[in-house]
């Protein structure tokens, strides 16, 4: 086999490879990228993708031992390097794990991937400032890392540094402004502190990207409750209905909005039906028994 020929079956190997992980076909991808090995022995990205199919088939020692052989041929490979730290920390080895993060910090300090990693590990062990340094680290290298934007924000919310984390999920939604998960996060945040009109600017946003999604739109209905705007939360809650049915949250919120109201048999009806829906809720069951109480007493 030429050279050419050898390059180009690899070439092929590896796409097969590559498509058959893609599939979850973990032993086909398994077999495609072996024979690249017996073509070329010391084909890093082999081992490495070897190791990643070990994991996924919850072999995590093997996986270990493959980047170790990416590593005997190449040992400044940062990639395999991470993986395998990665792999360490799963198996709760939280020392090499440290080693093999240490190491790529050594061989490559401006790559974000290692910052992320060691600050997440460092977070990990409630070593705090230790996690906050390496994330601030790689933040001065890529400000616009979104995964390393997320870990910050979840760092701070672990601190209770709220609004710290704020800052931090205003930077995602910023650069990305599809990020429907961190507009909700946000729009709990705010709701949470009481501040009403920044949570329903981000519950709004939510529902631009997502106008189906009835829990924000129940959610959106009782900030307006909170807020005294009781039209416009008959409004959403009666949409939040409309759209989730089944989410018996919705019917409290509308019977909490009819007993404000003072429509004490709507308030009872819709009470009751979120107890149907799901018993489990105690809350639901303490409106219920309330509203029925203020019946009797008239």
């Amino acid at each position: 086999m030429t050279d050419d020929d050898q390059d180009k079956k690899i070439e092929e190997l590896v796409k097969q490879g590559t498509e058959h992980y893609d599939k979850y076909a973990f032993e086909k991808s398994l077999s495609c990228f072996q024979e690249v090995l017996r073509i070329d022995p010391k084909h890093v990205d082999s081992y490495r993708a070897i190791a990643n199919i070990h994991r996924s088939l919850g072999q995590i020692p093997e996986a270990i031992e493959s980047c170790q052989k990416a590593l005997d041929i190449d040992p400044n490979d940062v990639v395999a390097l991470l993986l395998q730290g990665n792999y360490h920390f799963e198996l709760d080895d939280i020392e090499n794990s440290f080693r093999c993060y240490h190491q790529a910090a050594e061989i490559a300090p401006d790559n974000t991937d290692v910052w992320f990693n060691l600050g997440n590990l460092h977070k990990s062990q409630k070593e705090y400032e230790d996690a906050l340094r390496a994330f601030q680290k790689g933040e001065s290298l890529d400000s616009s890392d979104l995964g390393l934007l997320i870990m910050f924000a979840d760092l701070f919310e672990e601190l209770t540094k709220i609004d710290e984390a704020m800052e931090y999920y205003y930077k995602i939604v910023k650069l990305s402004p599809d990020a429907y998960s961190i507009w909700i996060r946000l729009a709990e945040l705010h709701f949470d502190r009481e501040e009403y009109e920044d949570a329903v600017k981000c519950q709004l946003k939510t529902l631009e990207l997502d106008p189906q999604d009835y829990i924000t739109m129940n959610n959106l209905g009782y900030t307006k409750l909170k807020q005294g705007k009781l039209d416009e939360s008959f409004e959403h809650l009666g949409k939040a209905i409309e759209i989730g049915p089944e989410y018996a949250n919705s019917w409290d919120s509308l019977g909490e909005a009819f007993e404000i109201k003072g429509d004490l048999d709507k308030a009872l009806e819709h009470y009751t039906k979120a107890v149907e829906l799901d018993p489990s809720v105690e809350l639901h069951k303490e409106n219920l028994s309330r509203v029925k109480e203020k019946m009797e007493k008239k």
